[in-house]
């Protein structure tokens, strides 16, 4: 089958063959013309083809033909998609293919309000289009109802994969009939997607698609530039090119690169996984517009994002593989458009940018970037520096210094050379020699000498001549003070005298044997014995002249 078949002839209903040309797509692209009539018959299909060739429309219309109408909660069409950007697409895509067959697509994905994917399922949604993750969300909440899949589709499996979403699509088609159609798109069909493809599909038809598709010419360099200049090469691109995706590492990266692209003058805007999907949605829709030139993302828009008329494709950063690089080149030369990739390469990294062009089926050209030009306000000795600097050998770091064998005769200043220098062991001026020189003949200005000939410091007494003023002796009184035995202590009694009128211990106090209970008066309390069996209630105080407390209340 040619590219210029119509959908008619390809057996898709009238109905939607018409919206389709009211939409402006009066002929079927390759891909399409390959794989209609098998997924139109119900067979379970495989393919692999390049992005941009328009495969969505090539499982878009079978599904949308063969699929039901939808009772609440229980969809009768699931499409699974690995980021929620090519959830958006892919429903806008599936609009006028909707309205055709009077289905109602729904896109559930992270990020958005969960509210109004949840009210579309209640209504019947037949189709719906998401990310395994959500997904599997509202199913736990009871929201979505599996059992009524009729036609299944996993496109970017691969991607899915990439992603560790491959446990999530398991289980997501064990909730779904054994007699669904499934339809699986990747770009490749090893590892884990052909696991997925043995275990999920039954003899699909394989379509190979890689080769046979012919997009439109696309020129792919590889330019040899520092990290410090990529930004300037990239501002000089720019100014010859319309719409730019600039393709970052990492978010942090494209923060950055994005606001050195709005210093520099160049509308650009930002697409990472680190902002709300709102920010994400507004973004694209002003790429999409022409508002912004430059979308500066991370591989998150790599798979599945279609724009129209993209016409340079920058990797600001390596990427990690040949597949990465197929996905990021493959946003520009859409459907017949013509298209520029550009890839920076630090001169450190030309090995590994040399492994990835042997891995690529393209035919890539390699260049230098252009050097800076030489600031012509900086003062001439600057230049003069840096030329020389380019001029040595690459392992002396040094600036102005002259290399380590010229240096032997070029004195410094009024420093000798290194040959005019006295020896070892040689005098140095007027200073004898370590071994020459005596402490006798070391004058050390007043300083006395270090003992005995050292006289006492100032006008301090030797030690044994030393007179401590008027201090007496050790044991001498000292002063007027008295000694310790002639000391009167006040009015205090000597020890053992009665103190004030309190009687001596034995003097009118009976002995501790003739003290009776009797004799020790304790108020109104009543003695020991007489206390026995007495309600607490009615006991007198412990200490005279006390009342009683209250009662304790019974445990």
């Amino acid at each position: 089958m040619t590219s210029t078949t119509s959908f008619v002839d390809l057996g898709v209903p009238a109905r939607m063959a018409e919206a389709l040309t009211a939409a402006g797509m009066t002929q079927a692209f390759p891909v399409q013309a390959i794989t209609l009539p098998d997924a139109l018959a119900g067979r379970d299909l495989c393919g692999r083809a390049p992005t941009g060739s328009g495969k969505t429309l090539g499982f878009g219309i079978p599904l949308m033909a063969r699929v039901g109408q939808a009772s609440p909660n229980r969809p009768t069409g699931l499409v699974l998609v690995p980021t929620r950007e090519l959830a958006e697409q892919v429903q806008r895509a599936f609009v006028p293919l909707g309205r055709a067959a009077w289905r109602f697509v729904q896109a559930i994905y992270g990020g958005a309000p969960m509210g109004g994917q949840i009210h579309s399922l209640k209504k019947g949604a037949s189709v719906i289009v998401a990310t395994p993750g959500r997904l599997l969300d509202i199913i736990e909440q009871g929201h979505c109802d599996l059992s009524g899949i009729e036609v299944c589709v996993i496109d970017e499996a691969d991607r899915m994969a990439d992603l560790g979403f491959m446990p999530d699509v398991r289980r997501i088609l064990d909730m779904t009939p054994s007699t669904r159609q499934t339809m699986l798109w990747s770009a490749t069909l090893d590892g884990a997607v052909n696991e997925l493809v043995r275990d999920y599909l039954k003899d699909p038809a394989m379509h190979d698609l890689v080769g046979e598709v012919h997009n439109g010419p696309v020129e792919h360099r590889f330019v040899v530039q520092p990290a410090m200049q990529r930004l300037d090469a990239t501002v000089e691109l720019l100014e010859t090119h319309g719409p730019t995706i600039m393709f970052v590492k990492t978010r942090f990266g494209v923060d950055d690169v994005t606001a050195a692209l709005m210093n520099a003058g160049v509308r650009a805007g930002s697409l990472h996984g680190a902002r709300t999907q709102q920010a994400r949605s507004r973004t694209l829709e002003d790429f999409k517009r022409g508002k912004v030139q430059v979308l500066v993302a991370t591989d998150v828009a790599a798979r599945g994002i279609h724009v129209d008329n993209v016409e340079l494709v920058v990797h600001y950063d390596l990427p990690d593989n040949d597949k990465d690089y197929q996905h990021r080149s493959g946003r520009t030369g859409r459907a017949g458009q013509s298209g520029t990739v550009v890839a920076f390469v630090p001169p450190s990294r030309k090995r590994v940018a040399q492994r990835l062009v042997d891995s690529l089926e393209h035919e890539v050209v390699w260049s230098d970037g252009a050097r800076p030009n030489v600031r012509t306000d900086r003062p001439a000795i600057e230049a003069d520096v840096r030329d020389s600097r380019e001029d040595r050998p690459r392992g002396n770091r040094s600036f102005e210094r002259p290399g380590y064998g010229d240096r032997s005769g070029a004195p410094r200043g009024d420093r000798p050379s290194y040959g005019d220098r006295p020896s070892y062991g040689a005098p140095r001026s007027d200073r004898p020699s370590y071994g020459e020189r005596s402490r006798d003949d070391r004058p050390r200005g007043d300083r006395p000498a270090a003992y005995g000939d050292r006289p006492a410091h100032g006008d301090r007494p030797a030690y044994g001549d030393r007179n401590r003023s008027d201090r007496p002796a050790y044991g001498a009184p000292r002063g007027d003070r008295p000694s310790y035995g002639d000391r009167p202590r006040g009015d205090r009694p000597a020890y053992g005298a009665p103190r004030s009128d309190r009687p001596a211990y034995g003097a009118d106090r009976p002995a501790h044997g003739d003290r009776t209970r009797d004799d020790r008066p304790r108020g109104d309390r009543p003695a020991y014995g007489e206390r026995t069996g007495a309600p607490r209630s009615q006991r007198p105080a412990t200490t005279g002249g006390r009342p009683a407390g209250p009662a304790r209340r019974p445990r």
